[in-house]
């Protein structure tokens, strides 16, 4: 087994996203990178190629970290005489 074919996807996925300038395309064949959309594909099956191309990965990258992000609402507490342990916080909602 080679050494190259020990390294997760991943791992290639963050170099190549931290090296390559917009104007790069990666090509991959048999087997695509799971969270890169390709910007088009060729063949089936074992004959299947994907081609990304960087500027369009960033891209979908920062929307979806932008957009994963949840948003939580501090509201102050609505039972002034409740228990003791809960009196003057804060409960969050999401």
């Amino acid at each position: 087994m080679h050494g190259a074919s020990l390294i997760p996807a991943f791992w290639k996925a963050a170099k190549l996203l931290a090296e390559l300038p917009d104007e790069a395309r990666v090509v991959a064949g048999r087997f695509p990178f799971p969270s890169w959309t390709p910007s088009s594909t060729l063949g089936q099956g074992l004959e299947q190629a994907w081609a990304y191309d960087m500027k369009e990965v960033r891209r979908a990258a920062r929307e979806k970290r932008f957009s994963s992000h949840v948003q939580v609402h501090l509201e102050p507490s609505l039972a002034s005489s409740s228990s003791a342990g809960s009196r003057g916080r804060s409960r969050a909602r999401l």
